[in-house]
């Protein structure tokens, strides 16, 4: 069975599969809960997937919490912005006031 996933994922995707992919698809095939636990872009959502090109009635359901991490992720770097124009607004809190933009993208501060 190994050797025919590992045949199908070359054919449909041209490389070859990890083993832990290959681990988890044959956990899947044979009726065993599965729990993958593996950083973002490991390729876990594989496994899950083989099993639709072997068989079209196949049906899979993956839940992603990739959005409830991004949002997380954007919270904590806009917390950490907001903190960063706070000081830079006490810096300048003598005379006039001075406009700050932090530009993410480039990574850029801008004073005016």
């Amino acid at each position: 069975m190994r050797s025919d996933l590992k045949s199908i994922f070359r054919d449909r995707f041209g490389k070859d599969p990890y083993e832990r992919q290959l681990d988890v698809t044959e956990a899947i095939l044979l009726g065993l809960d599965s729990v993958v636990i593996v950083g973002t872009g490991a390729g876990k959502t594989m496994p899950f997937m083989i099993p639709l090109l072997l068989d079209d009635k196949k049906k899979v359901i993956i839940i992603s919490l990739l959005k409830i991490l991004q949002a997380d992720q954007c919270s904590i770097i806009i917390n950490f912005c907001e903190l960063i124009l706070k000081e830079f607004r006490s810096v300048w809190q003598g005379g006039s006031e001075a406009k700050v933009t932090l530009n993410l993208m480039d990574q850029s501060t801008i004073i005016t």
